[in-house]
């Protein structure tokens, strides 16, 4: 059994590609998952899980909707799944911070730029707090997202970032921006679950490898 939360403190970084992705991934590989939709701005994740209903996608994958306070709720659907992935909000409130209470895995998307590397180190306060204040262990993974194929400079600053960050996060793989991420979303699938005329072996790669530092890290 693992929580996954998937959190960062500014939008637009691809938290809900990554939630989404990594749910349906296990779910294609036969293991329970509820996906929590803990965005109360916008229910990308719940959208994404409904297309895949209407779609049929024969896994056990079920997406809810959450407010505030889904401790509890957390806690009640722990033993009945065999992972939950919660996909947070773009910012540092209270359902961010119930998901980074219980999770065992908090994943890090981050693009390219300073603002990203500013919100990533206000991110890393809250995960030493939790740390700190929550006896059990958690792994922090932090990783560059979405990246433009054009660019390797600002890359490879924004991965010695992370780097540089080791007390507090983890380095996964880079993401390439493919428009695999973006297929998936309009069918309710993974890259991982794509049919082969949609298929990127370079994104179920990428994926795979942050998959597997998720699982057996």
């Amino acid at each position: 059994m693992s929580i996954i939360a998937v959190v960062m403190q500014k939008g637009g970084v691809g938290k809900t590609m990554t939630a989404t992705n990594v749910a349906g991934a296990l779910a294609s590989q036969g293991e329970s998952v509820r996906l929590y939709d803990a965005n109360p701005y916008q229910s990308s994740s719940y959208q994404w899980g409904q297309v895949r209903v209407s779609a049929g996608v024969p896994h056990s994958l079920s997406v809810v909707r959450v407010d505030q306070n889904y401790g509890n709720a957390v806690a009640a659907d722990e033993p009945n799944f065999d992972h939950i992935v919660i996909d947070c909000p773009p910012n540092l409130e209270t359902e961010t911070r119930v998901a980074m209470a219980v999770a065992d895995v908090i994943l890090l998307p981050c693009r390219i730029g300073q603002f990203d590397a500013w919100s990533l180190a206000q991110t890393a306060q809250i995960v030493r707090q939790r740390r700190a204040s929550v006896t059990t262990p958690v792994r922090a993974i932090a990783f560059i997202n979405a990246v433009p194929h054009y660019i390797k400079a600002e890359l490879d600053e924004s991965i010695d970032l992370i780097k540089e960050m080791s007390d507090d996060f983890e380095l996964g793989p880079t993401i390439i921006d493919r428009a695999a991420y973006r297929k998936g979303a309009k069918l309710g699938l993974s890259v991982m679950e794509l049919p082969a005329e949609y298929r990127d072996g370079k994104a179920t790669d990428e994926f795979g490898t942050l998959l597997a530092g998720v699982l057996n890290g």
